[in-house]
């Protein structure tokens, strides 16, 4: 059976973040769950100097983000 996953950083993303940082996240979940229907979204907090580091793991557990 093939898994789609559907991965995002959201850097800081809550009730203390900016209205506009709440809407992507919001619209994000919106087109994974009605349009695309992913099986597995994952959304998490990278800090920008980790990354590649997050990408590499992705594409190691995942395969090819491309």
């Amino acid at each position: 059976m093939k898994i789609v996953v559907a991965s995002w950083n959201i850097e800081k993303n809550g009730q203390s973040s900016e209205p506009d940082k709440q809407a992507k996240v919001s619209h994000f979940l919106d087109l994974c769950c009605r349009r695309y229907h992913f099986h597995v979204i994952f959304l998490c907090e990278v800090h920008s100097a980790r990354i590649t580091d997050y990408l590499q793991f992705l594409e190691r557990a995942y395969g090819s983000l491309g």
